[in-house]
């Protein structure tokens, strides 16, 4: 299993040279994307976390895409909570998953459940 997200955040910051923060990334990368497929659904929220993390650092995390998707289509608020961000934070407009994506907004949109109806709302 891949780090927490603050020792990733601290074992970057500290990395020595620019070289080590590199083999930082590229490891955790790996380790999330072998992980993220088959792990337990509770797993999933931290792990886009740390994918909206190196996003934000520069990483391509494209292929991370269809696991975000899922999270947001998720039926536990919490959970879509984190789907919905990480969408705002790494989709493009040019993905194959919009279609999924917009299906999700719909249903959403007519939640019984304010919250819910709260998430796609902030999202457009």
């Amino acid at each position: 299993m891949s780090m927490k997200l603050e020792d990733l955040i601290i074992d970057i910051l500290n990395a020595p040279t620019s070289e080590e923060m590199r083999v930082i990334v590229a490891n955790e990368l790996a380790n999330i994307r072998t992980f993220i497929r088959k792990c337990d659904v509770r797993y999933k929220p931290s792990l886009v976390a740390k994918i909206m993390f190196l996003n934000m650092r520069g990483e391509n995390t494209a292929w991370a895409n269809v696991e975000i998707a899922n999270l947001m289509a998720h039926e536990r608020p919490s959970y879509k909570r984190i789907g919905y961000l990480a969408t705002m934070n790494t989709y493009d407009g040019n993905n194959e998953i919009t279609v999924l994506i917009t299906h999700t907004l719909e249903k959403d949109l007519k939640n019984s459940n304010p919250l819910i109806q709260m998430l796609p709302l902030t999202l457009i």
